[in-house]
């Protein structure tokens, strides 16, 4: 069986997948590597690089997709190339601004100020999701339970992780892993036009783009997903 390696975004864990897992299941043995367990993306990468077979599969949502991008540079500058294919979900390829970093660093002062629970419900779900699920009580309370679970120490962690990335659009240009871009055609964060620059940039790329989804692909078009992911990997 192969392995499918997934990388969560900022405040999410692996119940972010289990709609991917479950699908995968029969020829994929899905393993869900945390985000939070250094403070450089280029450790955190050399640290999933470590742990894992000798071959994969890599899928990375938001800031998992970031840290996939490192995850590939690193096996790029490897003799034996380890990458097999490559899915980049609600991602951004570009070099960290001024502005995200400044984003970031306020969030975790807006958290210690008002808790967890209401950050999700205030700074996260309006802009994160699309507005056919601004009413979708049950996915919104996943979306608060997964940051909860997470907490914020590890928040921290994650923050000072992306806060050290650096751009991929080099690395895209140079790559010939297959590479699966899925955007939200309602992203806010990670806007389509980013998923179209991974996809003019990268010399084997397929673009997917999903009506009706915000950020979180995963939760909101979890079907759509699964049947790229799956073509995808078949192919």
């Amino acid at each position: 069986m192969k392995t499918l390696v997934c990388l969560s975004g900022l405040l999410c864990d692996e119940r972010l997948w289990k709609s991917q897992q479950e699908a995968l299941q029969a020829d994929y043995q899905c393993v869900f590597p945390s985000i939070s367990t250094h403070q450089r993306i280029q450790d955190l990468a050399s640290h999933i690089l470590e742990t894992t077979p000798e071959h994969f599969c890599l899928a990375g949502m938001s800031a998992g997709a970031v840290l996939a991008l490192e995850v590939l540079r690193q096996s790029e500058q490897s003799v034996n190339k380890r990458i097999e294919k490559l899915a980049l979900i609600a991602a951004n390829p570009h070099a960290l601004t001024d502005e995200n970093k400044n984003a970031t660093l306020q969030s975790i002062k807006t958290i210690e100020q008002i808790g967890m629970e209401q950050f999700v419900k205030q700074d996260i779900l309006p802009a994160g999701l699309s507005q056919t699920h601004q009413n979708n009580h049950h996915l919104q309370s996943l979306i608060v339970e997964m940051a909860e679970s997470v907490g914020l120490k590890a928040y921290k962690n994650q923050v000072a992780m992306l806060n050290t990335r650096s751009g991929s659009l080099e690395l895209l240009a140079k790559t010939d892993v297959p590479i699966l871009a899925v955007c939200g055609q309602e992203d806010r964060r990670c806007p389509p036009a980013f998923h179209e620059t991974i996809a003019q940039t990268a010399s084997r790329c397929k673009l997917v783009s999903l009506e009706k989804t915000g950020h979180y692909i995963n939760l909101e078009s979890p079907e759509r997903l699964n049947q790229a992911l799956l073509q995808f990997l078949a192919d």
